[in-house]
């Protein structure tokens, strides 16, 4: 089956100003690089969502009343 453009609005689509050169390095170079990020950044906030599950951040979770109501005493 052919490809076929999508006209939306009446109107053809503009064609793309990237040379297939460019495009290249995009999806080797570039891609890569975003994609590790983001899966870095969703590991670490699965790591901190699961240590809050353990309670491990409970203890730094102190109000200032508290600290308060201590210093009082």
């Amino acid at each position: 089956m052919a490809a076929q453009l999508k006209i939306e609005n009446g109107k053809a689509p503009e064609p793309s100003h990237l040379t297939p050169e460019l495009k290249g390095f995009i999806d080797r170079v570039v891609v890569p690089i975003l994609v590790k990020g983001y899966v870095e950044k969703l590991q670490n906030e699965k790591s901190v969502a699961e240590s809050s599950e353990n309670g491990a951040s409970a203890p730094m979770n102190r109000t200032r009343e508290a600290e308060v109501a201590d210093d009082s005493d």
